[in-house]
C-alpha cells in the first residue's frame, strides 16, 4: 500500500516508480532518476498515522529518534542485557521521528562497507529522565550485498518479527516503547546530523555547521545538539530552567542530551552583559539527563546560561 512507502529524502533514491506518484516531468530526467536506484538502497520505515506511544501511555513526541544499525561480534540483544547494548552497537543510519505523520522514515545508501549482518531498528528518546526503548528485528532484515541495479530494499516496522524490548500492534497501539535499563549509545556530533540533514545539505555544509541556525530559532546548532532538540523545527527549543530546592532557594536547571558527546559549561551574570563561571556558581547536580547549578553572585538579580563546546 501507499501508505506504508517512506517519503524519500531526495530524489537520487526514489522508490520503484510505479509505486510513487511524481508529477509530469521529461522522459530524460525520469530515465535519469531510474537509473539512480540502486538494488542495496534499504527504505525503513513505520506507517504513516499510527497510535505510538511511551509506556506511560504519552504520544512520541519530537523527541523521539529511531536509528538502523547492527551489533558487533557475537552479541545478541536481549530484554535482559539492555546496559551493554551501547557498547555493541554499530550505527548505519538515522531519522528523526516525524509528529505530524506519526512515523518515521529513513533511507540508506549500502556503499558495501556492512554486507550480510542481522539490521535492528532502534527508537530511542535523549531527552527524557528515564531511558524508554523500542528495538525491532525481523529474520528477513540482513544488509544486502552491494553491486547491481534493482528495487531498493523495504523494511516496515509493523513487518518486525521480533520486538525485544516495547511492544507491536498491541492494544491498538503501533509502536509501544519501554522503561529500560542502560544508556544509549554515545551519539557524536556528526551521527546527529545525520538524523536531521539530507545528504546534498551535508555535502554542502551550509545549514550543517556547530555555530549554524537551521531553523532560525536563535539557537545554534550545537545548542540544539546538547539539548536534544530539532534543528529543523523552531518550535523544538529548550533553554535554561530556573527552579526552586527544598530549601525555596533559587536554582538553575539545563537540560542535557542523554549518552550525547558535548560538555556543557554553566555560566551566571548579574546584568547580561559579564557572564562568570567557576567560583561565581556551585554545580549542585550533574546527571546525564540534567545539569543543576547556583549562583554565588552577591545581590538579589542573577541571569544563567549554559556554554556548550563540542570535542
Amino acid at each position: 500500500m501507499f501508505d506504508e512507502l517512506p517519503f524519500p529524502k531526495d530524489v537520487k533514491r526514489l522508490l520503484p516508480l510505479s509505486h510513487w506518484p511524481l508529477p509530469a516531468l521529461s522522459t530524460g530526467f525520469l530515465l535519469a532518476v531510474a537509473s539512480c536506484v540502486n538494488a542495496v538502497d534499504v527504505q525503513w520505515f513505520s506507517s504513516f498515522f499510527q497510535e505510538n506511544r511511551d509506556s506511560e501511555d504519552e504520544p512520541l513526541d519530537e523527541g523521539w529518534t529511531f536509528h538502523l544499525g547492527y551489533f558487533s561480534s557475537s552479541f545478541v540483544p536481549t530484554s535482559g542485557n539492555t546496559a551493554e547494548w551501547a557498547a555493541h552497537w554499530q550505527q548505519v543510519d538515522s531519522t528523526a521521528y516525524q509528529v505530524t505523520g506519526s512515523r518515521f522514515a529513513g533511507q540508506w545508501a549500502n556503499d558495501g562497507s556492512v554486507t550480510g549482518r542481522p539490521a535492528y531498528i532502534w527508537g530511542l528518546n535523549r531527552q527524557r529522565a528515564s531511558n524508554e526503548w523500542i528495538l525491532l528485528h525481523d529474520a528477513s532484515w540482513n544488509f544486502p550485498f552491494a553491486g547491481g541495479i534493482a528495487p531498493p530494499v523495504n523494511w516496515a516496522a509493523g513487518d518486525a518479527g521480533e520486538v525485544i524490548v516495547g511492544a507491536l500492534n498491541a492494544g491498538g497501539v503501533h509502536l509501544r516503547t519501554e522503561a529500560v535499563e542502560g544508556e544509549p549509545f554515545e551519539q557524536t556530533y556528526p551521527i546527529w546530523l545525520q538524523t536531521y540533514f539530507t545528504d546534498e545539505e551535508l555535502s554542502a555544509g551550509t545549514l550543517t555547521g556547530a555555530s549554524d541556525d537551521a531553523d532560525g530559532d536563535g539557537q545554534a546548532n550545537a545548542v540544539e545538539f546538547a539539548f536534544a532538540t530539532n534543528p529543523r523545527d523552531a518550535a523544538s527549543r529548550a533553554g535554561v530552567m530556573v527552579a526552586k530546592d527544598t530549601s525555596g532557594e533559587i536554582v538553575f536547571s539545563a537540560p542535557r542530551a542523554r549518552a550525547t558527546a558535548v560538555s556543557l559549561f554553566p555560566q551566571v551574570s548579574p546584568d547580561l552583559v559579564l557572564w562568570l563561571e567557576d567560583s561565581s556558581l556551585e554545580v549542585l547536580a550533574s546527571s546525564s539527563s540534567e545539569l543543576l547549578f547556583r549562583s554565588k553572585l552577591d545581590g538579589n538579580q542573577a541571569f544563567a546560561r549554559v556554554r556548550v563546546e563540542l570535542p
